[in-house]
């Protein structure tokens, strides 16, 4: 469902830009998505580097003993896993839906970025042309 919302909200986007941004201006609005872009991938990279360092610290969620960390490829996150052994129960809590947002957020807009930049070429070529 989400990833269907962020391609609806892309195409809405894509086909309503052209409407408000002058031809000057796709410069500019191609180098703002892509520093915007850089800034959701370093946010994400930074929470991901975040988990590794604390490692399974990560995994204290009120519990006497801390979980095992490990990483869930689908979907994609970190999973803590409890024991019985060391907890007295047994359990499992992760991946949430913060990493497959990111990721579909940076899909998204890489996109965005993508086609921004185009236009922006394009743009430039024509009044070369002109």
């Amino acid at each position: 469902m989400t990833l269907a919302f962020a391609a609806f909200l892309a195409f809405v986007v894509a086909a309503a830009v052209p409407m408000w941004v002058s031809p000057k201006r796709w410069r500019l609005l191609s180098r703002a998505a892509a520093l915007s872009w850089l800034g959701l991938l370093l946010i994400g990279l930074a929470w991901g580097a975040l988990v590794l360092f604390l490692g399974d610290l990560y995994c204290d969620r009120g519990r006497s003993n801390y979980g095992e960390l490990s990483w869930s490829w689908s979907p994609p996150g970190p999973v803590c896993t409890w024991t019985a052994a060391s907890n007295g129960s047994a359990g499992r809590a992760g991946p949430t839906w913060v990493m497959s947002t990111w990721l579909v957020a940076l899909l998204v807009w890489g996109l965005a970025v993508r086609y921004a930049r185009r236009k922006a070429r394009d743009e430039r070529r024509a009044a070369a042309d002109a």
